[in-house]
């Protein structure tokens, strides 16, 4: 199994920025909350970086104390239960390093761990906090049921939701787009809630919905070279700009079979390292998280692509 660096943008707009959402998230480090059904534990410190840069640790515990054993013995298999000793519990852990300024941030990633869209989706949670708070102060300062009114919705508009993203390696993906043989359409998905008004409220099971959009490339006179050529110039960059997340090109490949490039598996990979190596004889303070060898080598990737953050 591997560890993986990927990345991701917070884009919080105004007043709310992420600057604003990440002062919070430092002044509240420690905290245990609950997301996707499991405990969570964030630590938060900010680097010592000109661009002020903010690191982040981020402990799920599981939760189930058993696990099992692949055990051989005289050539005869067996799987067996094990359980933690008492007192303890399962945990999985990621780092984390963001650019306040820009929402721009880097996370390490292995199967079982907190996934780079969960972790922002709960962010995206936070900062909805923070912005229905604020906009809640202001309509409170006013003294008449009229211009609390007023005031509310001016504040909705004037005070943005965040949205975020993955990081794709737009590069890779025009290059997968030319090696096909023909295009037949593109589609990719959208979330969509039922709930009417701009009202913020916590969705009710079938408020929330994914939409799916289709566009289908005909060929016409051209040949499926000239439609290719087009596919694989405007569609890493709509991707790019729509912050796309899931979706996929289905065509041919050269010899003519079905091909389909799926969106989600382009995510821009800017390293990776061998997951037993990585957490051989770790042990991590919380207080003290970023002086690890994992967090240290996650730090070393900002740094190489600290232009782009």
């Amino acid at each position: 199994m591997q560890i993986k660096v990927l990345g991701f943008c917070w884009r919080a707009g105004t007043p709310v920025t992420a600057a604003v959402l990440l002062d919070s998230l430092v002044a509240r480090s420690g905290r245990t909350f609950r997301s996707g059904h499991l405990d969570r534990i964030a630590y938060w410190k900010r680097l010592k970086d000109p661009k002020g840069f903010v690191g982040g640790m981020l402990i799920t515990v599981k939760d189930h104390r058993l696990f099992f054993e692949l055990q051989r013995s005289g050539g005869v298999l067996k799987i067996v239960a094990q359980e933690v000793a008492e007192g303890r519990q399962i945990a999985e852990v990621n780092f984390v390093v963001i650019n306040p300024a820009s929402g721009l941030g880097m996370m390490t990633y292995y199967h079982g761990s907190w996934s780079v869209g969960a972790m922002c989706h709960w962010a995206s949670q936070e900062h909805e906090k923070i912005r229905s708070e604020r906009i809640e102060q202001a309509v409170a300062r006013e003294a008449t049921d009229s211009a609390q009114k007023r005031t509310r919705r001016e504040a909705r508009r004037s005070h943005d939701r965040m949205d975020w993203s993955h990081l794709v390696t737009n590069k890779k993906l025009q290059e997968m787009i030319k090696e096909m043989g023909a295009v037949k359409s593109f589609s990719y998905d959208v979330t969509a809630t039922g709930s009417k008004g701009s009202t913020f409220r916590a969705l009710m099971p079938g408020h929330v919905k994914t939409e799916t959009k289709r566009f289908v490339f005909k060929k016409g006179t051209a040949p499926w070279s000239t439609v290719v050529g087009l596919a694989a110039k405007v569609i890493p960059g709509f991707v790019k700009k729509r912050g796309i997340e899931r979706g996929k090109i289905v065509g041919e490949d050269a010899q003519g079979e079905r091909s389909v490039i799926n969106i989600v598996s382009n995510l821009q990979v800017y390293d990776h390292r061998d997951y037993d190596d990585s957490m051989a004889g770790l042990e991590i303070a919380p207080d003290e998280f970023m002086e690890n060898d994992l967090f240290e080598w996650l730090l070393a990737e900002v740094q190489r692509n600290r232009a782009a953050l």
